[in-house]
């Protein structure tokens, strides 16, 4: 169980990218990456229409008929044995003009020692996190699909458990001629039903997105801009026990102008993420992302580290696609992503 109290507290209080701007609600294992796709893009990726069933546990727009019997499997390998999966599963019904999906996403995080106030040991414990989501979307247009997910949340901390419900509406605009995608998402909009004690309810990570992404026409590449935090202007952190710092000669330095500040924040907002596809058949993805939020808040200085930065990539091998991410969260370590996917249509026989 060495370093197990580290891993807990980064998973908990990071949560992947909200950093110093979490730790303020309550089941922030929501806004972690169900696939290594969209962790190697920096843990998000909600403006894209293609066939990754993952995707809709945040962006339940992003559902289409072509998803119609689609299997994902995938599992963030973290240290000392914390980890999460995620299953689903994606069902097309012709008759209401909508695409299903059903979906688990799973959290454990190890084992705990158990000991009374004095110390003594008696025993372990274990926590673990999990929800379940249905969700449902519907093509309005040609170009435009609105999708809604509906998650039941479970959370169990020794002989304490806590529970909750939430939502999320998304709606996407995708033009395939232009080839260019859009949208809009408020996610973790609910409550929390059940406390871990008699303590007060706490509120859910809600937060509202906006992403646009879009595929060159000359290169096989897609560049992709997510705005994060939107019903929040100021998220940057100022901690209270770093030190004043000092210019060369031993003066105080010079305050950061409001206009790199300003900057500063905007650009804490903003996610970056690319995906390369190579081949003729473009069944090899190569994928990068910086967020400079994680940057900012999870780097340690004066160390120099790829904090903030993101990568992967994917290939697909006759019926079945596997896909790797790797998140660079912190000098202590990161996750290893693995996504298992394949369509069960394509074992039907022809």
């Amino acid at each position: 169980m060495k370093n197990i109290y580290i891993t807990l507290s980064l998973l908990l209080s990071a949560s992947y990218t909200f950093a110093q701007n979490g730790g303020k609600t309550v089941f922030n294992f929501l806004n972690h990456s169900t696939s290594a796709r969209m962790t190697g893009l920096g843990g998000n990726m909600i403006a894209t229409k293609d066939k990754e069933l993952a995707l809709a546990w945040f962006n339940p727009a992003s559902l289409s008929k072509e998803m119609d019997g689609q299997v994902a499997v995938s599992y963030d390998a973290m240290p000392q044995g914390v980890g999460t999966a995620y299953l689903g599963y994606a069902k097309h019904i012709e008759k209401a003009n909508m695409t299903f999906h059903a979906g688990l996403q799973y959290f454990t995080y190890g084992t705990f020692d158990a000991a009374d106030e004095f110390g003594n040991k008696q025993g372990t414990f274990s926590a673990q996190d999990m929800a379940l989501v249905i969700g449902a979307a519907r093509q309005l247009s040609e170009k435009w699909s609105l999708g809604l997910n509906t998650k039941f949340i479970y959370s169990n901390l020794e002989t304490y458990t806590a529970t909750g419900f939430s939502s999320d509406v998304a709606g996407t605009y995708f033009d395939p001629e232009k080839r260019i995608t859009f949208t809009l998402l408020a996610k973790n909009i609910g409550f929390q039903a059940g406390t871990y004690t008699n303590s007060a309810r706490g509120s859910l990570p809600f937060e509202l997105q906006m992403g646009v992404s879009k595929r060159l026409k000359h290169l096989p590449f897609r560049v992709s801009l997510i705005a994060k935090d939107l019903q929040k202007w100021n998220v940057t952190y100022k901690d209270p026990n770093a030190k004043a710092e000092t210019s060369v000669i031993g003066e105080a330095a010079k305050e950061t102008p409001a206009i790199l500040k300003q900057l500063d924040n905007v650009a804490r907002h903003l996610l970056l993420n690319g995906e390369f596809y190579l081949g003729k058949k473009e069944n090899i993805a190569v994928r990068f992302a910086y967020n400079h939020l994680a940057k900012k808040e999870l780097s340690v200085a004066p160390l120099r580290s790829l904090t903030g930065f993101s990568l992967g990539f994917g290939v697909k091998i006759k019926r079945f696609r596997v896909d790797f991410g790797h998140n660079f969260l912190h000098t202590a370590g990161g996750f290893n992503h693995f996504t298992f996917s394949t369509g069960l249509g394509n074992f039907k026989k022809k």
